[in-house]
């Protein structure tokens, strides 16, 4: 597989992608507790993306509806934000894109609300952690199946937990979804790391079982066993050794 590089002038777009990207995060971060509705913290979501100059990436893509993907408790990824209260206890995934300058990037957290329990704290730890290993993964020189490999290895270290095998990270720029696909587990693929390339890698890490179904919506994929879920993404640019991070919030996040 050959996938391109971004030219210098694209980097740089990407980079301010990102800059506005992490300042929607912090703010949404702040904006969400308990009492909120989803459809409140994704219209808020909304106003912040377009003060800062930039577009939902999310909204009208393959004629997804919202803003922002909000996933709670059992939901994984691409939760529709609706009329659901936020309660005590929840765990929420917030997955945000922007778009600027024509130029994508994708981030992502989770964020527990109020006292949440143990099992649940270790959880985002885990997946908060092993976004930081798929990264130490991601230089050139490697290859994408070693970021998969480097994330299965750290989350079986951790216990009994379930790696979202129907999903993964991929490539972004110019489009939302670019080659190449970025696994979360061990599994050969040789396509090379090289530097310049933009990625959005995103680990997704269940409490039970890694396998999933998706709702009657055709958006929302849940747990199928019904235990909580976490995921954390970011955009990066790959170099020589450390890939430079165009999202820091997802890494800074307090777990």
């Amino acid at each position: 597989m050959t996938i391109r590089p971004k030219t210098s002038e694209e980097l740089d777009i990407m980079r301010e992608s990102g800059k506005r990207l992490n300042a929607v995060l912090k703010a949404v971060n702040d904006f969400i507790t308990v009492g909120k509705s989803l459809q409140e913290i994704d219209a808020y979501a909304y106003d912040l993306i377009i003060k800062s100059g930039a577009k939902p990436s999310f909204l009208g893509y393959l004629d997804y509806p919202a803003s922002t993907c909000l996933s709670v408790n059992d939901a994984v990824v691409h939760g529709i934000p609706d009329d659901y209260i936020l309660k005590e206890g929840d765990l929420i995934g917030v997955d945000i894109g922007v778009c600027y300058e024509g130029y994508h990037t994708d981030a992502a957290f989770t964020k527990g609300i109020g006292a949440i329990s143990k099992e649940a704290k270790k959880l985002l730890q885990v997946t908060q952690e092993a976004l930081g290993i798929a990264l130490e993964a991601t230089i050139a020189g490697n290859t994408v199946g070693d970021i998969g490999s480097a994330v299965e290895a750290y989350v079986k270290s951790q216990g009994k937990y379930g790696i979202v095998r129907d999903l993964s990270g991929h490539g972004v720029g110019k489009n939302l979804q670019e080659s190449p696909e970025i696994l979360n587990y061990a599994a050969k693929n040789p396509t090379p790391l090289v530097n310049g390339m933009t990625l959005a890698i995103e680990p997704m890490i269940n409490l039970g079982d890694w396998r999933v179904v998706v709702d009657d919506d055709d958006w929302t994929v849940r747990t199928r066993d019904g235990m909580m879920s976490a995921h954390f993404e970011t955009t990066v640019i790959v170099q020589d050794n450390d890939p430079e991070v165009l999202v820091d919030f997802p890494l800074d996040f307090p777990c």
